[in-house]
């Protein structure tokens, strides 16, 4: 039977507010490679919140800073694929089952909202992804009935051109401030262009994991070649920069070397706007939202969800994917969880060694999945369930699709129920 095919289940009552021991689960199972690709993403956001800033060099260091904005990165290609399945999978929803998907969604994103508000109350240096998750969970709402050419083309035209519009819109409307989002009337705005993760930009990762997710978690085929144009992408597009001088931005490096006069001052930075727009579009660094970054990272993250889905079909990769299919089971409670925990282990969150990410890490896999193995879901992925459930008007039909939970890291289940964030 098809992963994320559409096949009618009998009703069922809303979901309960507390977590459920396993053998509750009336139906639907969980797909292990999407739960490791999530599981992987909020381990690599630990890894990458617990240094104060990214590494770049040889060996440990150099994978240690390569998790720096492509961990988040992974988790918004993730969300992207739930909120396929949760859609319809490979069919697209009408009517009535349209409507309840998108309130499921819309109740997914209310409760990261009142998350996020929650954690924005804890003095930390981590940038909190929750608000964006919930904003881009509201603007996937009228994608979710598209082909996935069409997610894919949106994605393409999102790539090459957001950092550019998250670059000028705030020099043609000047109330839109840079900085985290807050309730007050440039949150939209913020969301949109000026945070770390502006949806203008993001919303790329978004649709391509929708697109991906279109095509099926049992389409072999489409698998791989996901898995070898994501390969492609990354290769094609990190190359240049890696293999010129062994730096996320070299090529920027070069250009600033030779166009800076010989009184030291800048020549590559537009007097009129006070952008240095060579750094603002060619570069490869972390969370710089460029062509390059865009596409490299967004492809990298296509291909690991590819290739992981594809090892969790084979009968031994339950105890490889085990240490990640935990974390990606609760990945919401787990996020959560990290920034709580980070944000004491010094002053304010910093953080200048991996020392107690590492430790947070080993803690988060044999917590969640010691958890995993009693209860259905995490209690935070149990609560956003609930909600959403109680908002789009169960009981209703379910649908055997098998992958996520709403958008965010938790997911892996069939229908409506696979949609439960984590993060």
């Amino acid at each position: 039977m098809s992963v994320t095919q559409q096949m009618p289940f009998p009703l069922r009552s809303a979901r309960p507010w507390w977590p459920q021991p396993r053998h509750t689960r009336v139906t639907g199972s969980r797909v292990p490679g999407l739960d490791a690709a999530r599981g992987l993403a909020v381990l690599g956001m630990v890894i990458a919140h617990s240094m104060l800033t990214p590494t770049w060099g040889s060996g440990p260091a150099a994978l240690l800073g390569f998790v720096h904005g492509r961990s988040g990165i992974l988790f918004a290609t993730v969300a992207g694929v739930s909120l396929a399945i949760i859609s319809g999978g490979t069919q697209r929803l009408g009517g009535d089952d349209l409507l309840r998907a998108r309130a499921t969604v819309l109740g997914r994103a209310v409760v990261l909202l009142l998350i996020a508000g929650a954690l924005s109350m804890i003095p930390t240096t981590i940038q909190v992804i929750l608000a964006s998750y919930a904003f881009w969970f509201v603007l996937s709402l009228p994608a979710l009935r598209w082909r996935p050419r069409t997610l894919l083309v949106v994605a393409c035209c999102l790539a090459l051109v957001g950092k550019l519009l998250v670059t000028g819109l705030p020099l043609w409307i000047p109330t839109w401030g840079y900085g985290s989002p807050d309730l007050g009337g440039n949150f939209v705005p913020t969301l949109l262009a000026t945070t770390v993760s502006p949806a203008l930009v993001w919303m790329a990762f978004v649709l391509a994991g929708m697109a991906l997710g279109r095509f099926g978690l049992d389409n072999v085929r489409a698998l791989r070649g996901f898995l070898v144009a994501g390969l492609v992408l990354f290769a094609g597009f990190a190359a240049p920069f890696v293999i010129s001088a062994g730096s996320p931005a070299p090529l920027f490096n070069d250009v600033q070397r030779s166009a800076t006069s010989t009184t030291g001052i800048d020549r590559t930075t537009d007097p009129a706007t006070g952008i240095d727009w060579q750094r603002a579009l060619w570069s490869f660094e972390p969370n710089s939202g460029t062509v390059f970054e865009v596409f490299s990272s967004g492809g990298l993250a296509l291909a690991l969800i590819a290739g992981l889905v594809l090892l969790g079909r084979l009968p031994w990769s339950r105890w490889v994917l085990l240490p990640l299919t935990g974390v990606g089971s609760m990945a919401l409670t787990a996020y959560v969880i990290h920034v709580v925990v980070l944000s004491d282990a010094q002053p304010e969150g910093l953080v200048t060694d991996g020392g107690p990410g590492g430790w947070l890490c080993l803690g988060l896999v044999v917590a969640c999945g010691a958890w995993s193995q009693v209860f259905v879901s995490g209690p935070l992925e149990q609560l956003t369930g609930a909600v959403a459930d109680r908002l789009a008007g169960y009981p209703v039909p379910r649908s055997q699709v098998v992958g996520h939970q709403g958008a965010t890291p938790q997911a892996g289940r069939a229908g409506p129920d696979a949609s439960r964030p984590g993060r």
